[in-house]
């Protein structure tokens, strides 16, 4: 029998230092509706809360030590099975190696769940520092900014200060992270490289790299023509390869558009298969409607249709 969580929407994103990940992420979470979890979040929730896991997490800061693997992903497996993350969610930060990698395929195994989606924002090496300099940060939200690419509106042409630089929403100050340095940024990016990179080969068939070395309203049209094709399927419970959906794209190119002949192929086989006839998909381009739009209409589609089942009596062998 299906249940609410077949559907639900596995994400990683990943991106060097200064990507634009703090200021992507969160119109990622607007879009799916699925929180982003971030593991230093997670871990002071944990011990916030005094469970279990977060008390054995709080033993081990209080004595200086480094929390180990076993204990994040413990915290993981209690955050994940929140209703908050029913229609699922977007790893941010994890993991970090290999090894926490595999650990986290395991933990998804048990609810016979995996990653269905790994997008990473590329950006050249020598693009970051400027950026990484330039960033500022509120703090609650982690809505990020930047002096010269994506400026709050209370700098208006002044010199970046505590008292110019507020948050867009909350009027409240931004800060800047102690390691947004040109030095640190250094050792940040060869940790990067040699220790997170590798995970994506983990997960090639299900990883997107996405330009972001443009401008952001590109890459956010380049992130909702991923994210509207991955939700489809998703919901569908297709299992397609979303190498049929986009072209895959090397560096300093786009990921092709939602509406490609390929996208088209897709869409009409899923309505075939699970829609028997009926013209469901088609009537979602009747009218503009933004991805946003289109992508909860057919979630409510789909849920709807799985509550139905959940609802009827099993039958009698024999009956």
């Amino acid at each position: 029998m299906y249940t609410i969580h077949d559907h639900r929407i596995i994400m990683m994103l990943f991106g060097p230092p200064g990507a634009g990940k703090g200021t992507h992420g969160p119109k990622v979470v607007d879009k799916l509706g699925t929180p982003q979890l971030s593991t230093g979040d997670m871990l002071r929730d944990a011990v916030a809360k005094d469970t279990e896991v977060g008390k054995a997490a709080k033993k081990i800061m209080n004595e200086g030590g480094l929390v180990s693997d076993d204990i994040v992903m413990g915290i993981i497996k209690d955050r994940i099975a929140e209703p908050d993350c029913n229609k699922g969610f977007i790893l941010d930060g994890f993991p970090r190696t290999v090894k926490q990698a595999e650990m986290l395929d395991a933990l998804l195994a048990e609810t016979d769940e995996k990653v269905n989606l790994v997008i990473e924002l590329q950006v050249p090496d020598s693009i970051l520092e400027e950026r990484i300099c330039g960033r500022w940060i509120h703090k609650a939200s982690g809505r990020s900014y930047h002096v010269k690419f994506n400026p709050p509106k209370s700098l208006a042409g002044r010199t970046p200060a505590a008292k110019t630089m507020k948050d867009d929403e909350t009027g409240e100050i931004l800060m800047q992270r102690p390691d947004d340095t040109a030095e640190a940024l250094v050792k940040r990016l060869q940790a990067y490289h040699n220790e997170t990179e590798p995970i994506l080969a983990r997960y090639k068939k299900c990883a997107y790299k996405v330009n972001a070395n443009q401008s952001m309203d590109k890459v956010s049209v380049d992130l909702d023509n991923i994210l509207y094709g991955l939700t489809i399927c998703v919901m569908e419970k297709v299992s397609l390869d979303l190498d049929n959906i986009f072209v895959r794209k090397d560096l300093n190119q786009n990921v092709q558009g939602p509406l490609s002949s390929a996208f088209m192929e897709c869409l009409g086989d899923v309505a075939s298969k699970f829609c028997k006839g009926i013209q469901a998909i088609p009537m979602l381009f009747q009218k503009p409607k933004s991805n946003r739009q289109k992508i909860d209409e057919y979630r409510n589609t789909m849920l709807d249709k799985v509550r139905k089942q959940e609802e009827q009596p099993e039958k009698l062998v024999g009956a």
